[in-house]
């Protein structure tokens, strides 16, 4: 690591420093993101700069760990929304170096686990992570498709109302899920963004039978579930009918499905869409 590198924290970083930093870092990312991807991204992941870490090299953010804090699976939790290094400053360390240095804040804070995730194919970031005390958890999919080639996957359920659901229902509904989301997909991240998602309710007269959540801009289907008892009868088609119109993208992508979930699975499947790569979902304590 350079002579002049200096380590701090992020408190009053402005969103244009944050977002410069990590189009630089991500500029040969192979999934291109614009300024609204990131700010959305960083708001409903809970990007808390106080408790995020930064390299500097003559006053330039040179590598970062953008950490959101929340409660997660009953234990507040630091997330990493994003780790980036400039492209010149690769090679050295930084990564691991600014985790380093942000663990006795975190601690001090109250925190007591970290979690990230990380693509499979990425070998070498996970090797990084397993040095730092991290171990894979979980096992996730994600899939994309083309707006077009997306269709219901059986006929929608003629006796469903589909219609705008207040976001605040769905910590009532989360065992109709069959999988804990990841941070990302959480019922918490979808209420820190909810201002740009869109919460569709599926209803037989006054009784909510599913529902789902969509980022309509870039096509992300944050959530879709349906009550056990009125699956197989065509909700989730009416779900998926109805938000499909809503997307301004070009494209549908579901992310983090977890890899055992057969039945959501089976349906984003049918519905053709195309599994497009892997993640790990990886975790370390940082308790005492």
């Amino acid at each position: 690591m350079k002579d002049d590198i200096e380590i701090k924290n992020l408190a009053g970083m402005d969103a244009d420093t944050a977002v410069e930093a990590f189009e630089a870092a991500f500029a040969d990312y192979s999934v291109a993101f614009d300024r609204r991807q990131i700010l959305a991204m960083l708001e409903r992941r809970g990007f808390n700069a106080q408790l995020s870490f930064g390299a500097f090299s003559g006053g330039r953010l040179v590598a970062f760990t953008y950490n959101g804090v929340g409660m997660y699976r009953g234990v507040l939790t630091s997330y990493d929304c994003a780790t980036g290094t400039l492209p010149g400053f690769r090679g050295q360390g930084l990564a691991g170096a600014v985790f380093r240095h942000g663990l006795p804040f975190l601690r001090a804070a109250g925190i007591r686990k970290c979690v990230l995730e990380v693509l499979k194919e990425n070998a070498p970031a996970r090797a990084v992570y397993e040095g730092l005390g991290f171990a894979v958890d979980c096992e996730y999919d994600c899939y994309r498709q083309a707006k077009e080639a997306v269709s219901a996957p059986r006929a929608a359920c003629a006796e469903v109302e589909i219609r705008a659901m207040d976001a605040g229902m769905l910590c009532g509904l989360r065992d109709w899920c069959d999988f804990e989301p990841s941070w990302q997909n959480s019922v918490e991240s979808i209420e820190r963004g909810v201002a740009g998602l869109t919460v569709l309710g599926a209803y037989i007269g006054d009784v909510c039978v599913g529902y789902c959540v969509a980022d309509s801009a870039d096509g992300d289907l944050t959530q879709i579930a349906v009550a056990p008892s009125y699956r197989r009868r065509g909700v989730g088609s009416a779900l998926l009918a109805s938000v499909l119109p809503k997307m301004a993208s070009h494209s549908v992508k579901m992310l983090n499905v977890e890899h055992g979930c057969k039945p959501l699975r089976a349906f984003l499947d049918a519905a053709g869409m195309v599994q497009c790569a892997g993640q790990y979902g990886m975790s370390r304590d940082i308790a005492g």
